[in-house]
């Protein structure tokens, strides 16, 4: 996907997701998980539109439990999983709450957020569509990299080293992956010239991401030894404490129809990972976005 496609997604998104203002103050079971059963407080955070809007949910590793959280979208846990970074399409605002709903509070203006390993500070898409980080105060700003062609989905290595990011390319206006030092030295190029939405692997060794056909590639951490991991066309793409990807794709056999769906692959092997919806308010409802707490 062009980088100029890209924009135009996200623009239709944000007008669709800010036309309901309802914001419930603490989670309530929906779907996979009715009154009376467990809430769910992780490892898995996703986005869904099964109850109308879109909103983040939290599921155990199993898929069961699902719990609504908050609206919001781009959900990311913090070290401790006490807590999530998330993005609101309503204000454009990133914000910071805990897993049981509580504590819902604004950190600042940005899109795309991550943790730092440490749990004190943000990395995100800033306003001028380069990569930022912000302590979870929302004091200490500071620009990390910028382009004219704009950088995305920043995500910090687990090792807390490097920060990764798809950004613009000379190359048909596609996203390479990029990689940063937490300080905003040593910006480059590991390639490759059509990949987005990193991911880093739980050891800090590979990175997962997403190519212009919707495949599922790995590389090593520099760059080097690329190569498709699960078939497409994927939306989304990230790592099990254990190694294992997770993905969202269409629930279709064709894997074109609408309705996306959030699978995992281990061992040459697919299966679905969220339930389906029980009585969702769309019956073309979207699970995507998947985030697991490491």
């Amino acid at each position: 996907m062009s980088l100029a496609q890209r924009l135009s997604v996200f623009v239709l998104l944000v007008l669709a997701a800010g036309c309901d203002h309802r914001v419930p103050t603490q989670p309530s079971d929906t779907g996979a998980s009715p009154l009376g059963v467990q809430r769910s407080t992780g490892p898995i955070a996703f986005v869904s539109d099964r109850d109308g809007i879109e909103q983040i949910y939290l599921a155990n590793a199993d898929g069961s439990a699902v719990t609504r959280l908050t609206p919001g979208a781009a959900p990311a846990w913090s070290r401790d999983g006490q807590r999530l970074v998330f993005f609101s399409a309503q204000d454009q605002e990133i914000y910071v709450i805990n897993v049981d709903g509580s504590g819902r509070s604004p950190v600042t203006h940005g899109w795309d957020p991550d943790w730092s390993p440490d749990g004190r500070t943000v990395v995100f898409r800033g306003p001028s569509f380069g990569i930022d980080v912000v302590d979870v105060s929302g004091s200490n700003f500071r620009a990390l990299y910028n382009t004219v062609y704009g950088a995305f989905d920043p995500a910090w290595s687990p090792d807390g080293r490097r920060i990764a990011f798809s950004a613009g390319t000379y190359i048909d206006e596609g996203l390479g992956l990029w990689v940063v030092n937490p300080d905003g030295s040593d910006a480059h190029h590991i390639g490759p010239d059509d990949g987005e939405l990193p991911a880093w692997s739980p050891d800090s060794s590979e990175i997962a991401f997403v190519t212009p056909s919707g495949s599922i590639g790995v590389s090593s951490a520099d760059g080097s030894g690329q190569g498709v991991r699960a078939a497409g066309p994927a939306t989304s793409v990230d790592w099990t404490p254990d190694g294992k990807l997770v993905f969202t794709r269409s629930a279709s056999p064709n894997r074109k129809a609408p309705g996306q769906r959030i699978f995992i692959a281990a061992d040459g092997d697919e299966r679905q990972l969220i339930p389906e919806a029980s009585a969702p308010v769309r019956p073309d409802y979207s699970d995507r976005e998947i985030a697991w707490r490491r």
